[in-house]
């Protein structure tokens, strides 16, 4: 049985906080859906994971329908982006990094922030 968690993401779009359900896939953990939330993402009292972070081919962001997410490099917040995009710019710290599109087999370990489910 697939193990499941939750974690609070941003809309690169609106700003808007959204909940994103991840797929615990033997350390990776895969974006498979998103939902609306009033969370900030502010608690502290999360538990951190460790593992791979991507996007599966049926996640849409809940507010403007990006199909990817990205954790931001400089704050750490996980945040919908257009597919194919250079450049993203954080809604939650406000600084633009570049993306770096990678294989999955090559993407490094991430710290996500989630509450078991």
């Amino acid at each position: 049985m697939a193990k499941y968690l939750t974690t609070v993401g941003y809309c690169s779009t609106t700003k808007k906080p959204f909940g994103i359900q991840l797929r615990d896939d033997h350390g990776a953990y895969v974006a498979v859906g998103s939902f609306a939330t009033f969370a900030s993402g502010e608690s502290g009292d999360e538990p951190e994971y460790s593992g791979k972070l991507v996007a599966a081919d049926t996640f849409k962001c809940k507010h403007c329908q990006n199909d990817d997410i990205i954790q931001c490099v400089y704050c750490g917040a996980i945040v919908c982006m257009k597919r194919g995009v250079a450049s993203v710019t954080c809604p939650k710290c406000g600084r633009t990094f570049n993306v770096r599109y990678v294989d999955f087999k090559d993407l490094p370990d991430s710290n996500v922030k989630s509450k078991k489910q």
